[in-house]
């Protein structure tokens, strides 16, 4: 045999080794499945009635239009939030049980806030004559 012919019978080897081995693969290989298969739970951890509530259910209304599954707003109010957090992070990772939760202030407020409470505590003191040091 020349030179050529062996090199490709070699390739040509590869190659079926290559193809076999794809199809040794494919029993194994993960087909895509329909997200959700079953009611999403969306976990809010505050009491009906506030503003967290009105977003809850309008998110609940169109991810059910979106999906075709009902999505099942489900309230777990207490301890500033949580034992509704703490309830989505124990939950099996599926996607099946979603956490909404409240943001507080933004740094920009918080700022704001400290330095309105540190103006309104420096007349205070200065009031009352004590030294702030």
């Amino acid at each position: 045999m020349n030179g050529f012919l062996r090199v490709s019978l070699r390739r040509l080897a590869w190659l079926i080794a290559a193809v076999g081995s794809l199809g040794l693969a494919a029993p194994f290989t993960v087909q895509a499945q329909s997200f959700p298969t079953k009611p999403v739970h969306l976990i809010v951890p505050n009491a009906p009635g506030g503003s967290i509530d009105i977003l809850a259910r309008l998110l609940s209304q169109k991810l059910q239009e979106l999906w075709g599954q009902p999505v099942i707003v489900d309230y777990k109010p207490g301890v500033g939030t949580v034992l509704g957090t703490d309830f989505v992070a124990k939950s099996a990772p599926d996607g099946y049980a979603l956490g909404l939760q409240p943001v507080g202030a933004t740094p920009e407020q918080f700022d704001a806030y400290i330095r309105t409470e540190i103006e309104k505590w420096a007349k205070v003191v200065k009031f009352s004559g004590a030294k702030a040091d």
